[in-house]
């Protein structure tokens, strides 16, 4: 693939993610169009890890601006869609198709997963008063009984559906790549070089 095709890929991946993001800031369907921006993230990845960061430093910058400073899309986002996009390329090799690779990665997606929750409640705790849909989080734990106890149903709830979204992300993220010809067997490169030739 050329750089110039590089550069317009990853442009139109950080636009789609920006446009994601300011859907799940203006209306009220929160972390549903960050698994978009996520896909968006990892695709510039596969076209080379310097686009991938630059996309994910473009994104979280207008994130920021574009939700309002530090609310729930800022950090779905940042703390999220764009940390999964980096493990998401680090795994990229395990595959669901095989026994073994399924199981590191599903092990793999839930540590993940259950790390960057704890660090979400405690920045929703200590910032936001809304969770989701406009309720409060320590709400959510009262109705379901205690603190502990909401916190354990949302971490298991939440894993289970990041494994789900895992799965559907890897079939997704092979027919993009797929559709844009972007060759994985080769190794990601930051430097010009004299790929425009590469077509």
């Amino acid at each position: 693939m050329s750089q110039t095709k590089k550069i317009t890929y990853t442009a139109i991946l950080t636009a789609i993610a920006v446009i994601a993001i300011t859907i799940s800031a203006l209306l009220p369907v929160s972390v549903i169009p960050l698994l978009l921006t996520a896909l968006c993230f990892f695709v510039a990845f596969e076209i080379g890890i310097l686009h991938g960061f630059l996309s994910i430093a473009a994104s979280i910058t207008l994130a920021f601006f574009i939700a309002g400073g530090l609310v729930s899309t800022f950090i779905f986002t940042a703390f999220l869609a764009a940390p999964y996009s980096v493990l998401a390329y680090l795994i990229k090799s395990l595959s669901y198709s095989v026994k073994k690779h399924a199981v590191i990665r599903i092990v793999t997606t839930t540590i993940f997963f259950n790390i960057m929750f704890a660090i979400i409640v405690f920045l929703f705790r200590a910032f936001l008063g809304e969770f989701l849909f406009g309720v409060s989080l320590d709400t959510v734990f009262d109705r379901l009984g205690s603190m502990l106890v909401g916190y354990i149903v949302l971490a298991a709830l939440g894993t289970l559906l990041m494994i789900f979204y895992d799965i559907t992300f890897v079939l997704a993220a092979a027919q993009v790549k797929k559709h844009l010809k972007i060759d994985t067997n080769q190794p990601s490169s930051t430097d010009d070089g004299d790929d425009d030739n590469n077509v």
